[in-house]
């Protein structure tokens, strides 16, 4: 196991203006402990992804919310509840929306950045697995099948009932081991787990490194208001295809932020769709 020298800490901001008018701030942020330490400024090593979203408000775009909120900051005054985000913390679903190409670095969320282990893994991935077979929630003691909720399960387009209920709690448990939804063997004891667990060590390991060199080549020293380009295609099918937002400029704004050719291709034939301005006006 090759440990860590010194403290590390890798901190990246990504921004984001939705055509809703929202901003999606997304960050990033890898904390290393030196060797030999448990803890970086008091906290535990891991990955770290973390979200604040500023809705519009009324005629002030979320964009102005957040200005606003920095600079009030910055002098030291208190923005209060009106400038601050609406939402923030883990909002994953709300980041991958705006930035797509972050899904493999939230998937290292709380994991280590060394081992590349998610927090607690045999433990946390066992308790899941057991509540997946009626043999071992009794034998384990599993306490959570009763509090699995309907939303939990359409998000995962189970059925409410037993069986929807025992495929949540699998599929969580491949969740939180990162595997594919069927990976893990579904007849094993608990000694099998924690083997299938050890198994997996060499390819988190390799994750992390995997995703500490994608936080590395994020660009330094500047706003990051990095949009892919899955992200720029989405933004232009949804300018074109709603009818609230067909704005040519926006458009071209999304048209401009491309740089390969066939995507900026793809992009010129949805803005062939929209109307200039004088056409607007016209009609």
């Amino acid at each position: 196991m090759t440990l860590a020298t010194e403290e590390r800490i890798i901190k990246r901001t990504m921004i984001r203006d939705m055509p809703n008018r929202s901003r999606v701030i997304a960050n990033l942020e890898v904390r290393i402990a030196a060797e030999g330490e448990r803890f970086v400024g008091g906290v535990s090593p891991a990955f770290s992804l973390t979200g604040e979203i500023y809705e519009p408000h009324g005629n002030l775009a979320g964009s102005t919310r957040h200005k606003r909120y920095e600079r009030m900051l910055e002098e030291g005054k208190n923005p209060g509840p009106a400038s601050e985000p609406d939402i923030s913390g883990c909002v994953h679903d709300e980041i991958l929306r705006a930035f797509p190409d972050l899904e493999q670095f939230a998937a290292m969320h709380l994991s280590d950045p060394i081992t590349g282990e998610p927090m607690h893994a045999e433990a946390n991935g066992w308790y899941w697995y057991a509540g997946s077979r009626a043999d071992l929630r009794e034998q384990e003691r599993f306490t959570g099948f009763d509090r699995i909720y309907r939303h939990q399960l359409d998000a995962r387009g189970l059925r409410d009932g037993e069986a929807g209920r025992q495929s949540y709690c699998y599929l969580t448990a491949c969740e939180l081991l990162r595997v594919g939804p069927n990976e893990i063997p579904q007849d094993l004891d608990r000694a099998g787990f924690t083997a299938f667990v050890d198994a997996q060590r060499d390819r988190w390991r390799k994750e992390a490194e995997e995703a500490i060199a994608f936080i590395e080549s994020l660009t330094r020293g500047r706003s990051m208001k990095r949009t892919s380009t899955l992200a720029l295609l989405r933004e232009a099918a949804e300018i074109v295809r709603s009818p609230y937002s067909r704005n040519r400029a926006d458009l071209e704004r999304v048209s401009d932020g491309l740089t390969n050719l066939a995507d900026r291709v793809e992009a010129g034939t949805l803005l062939a769709l929209v109307p200039k301005r004088e056409e607007q006006a016209h009609d």
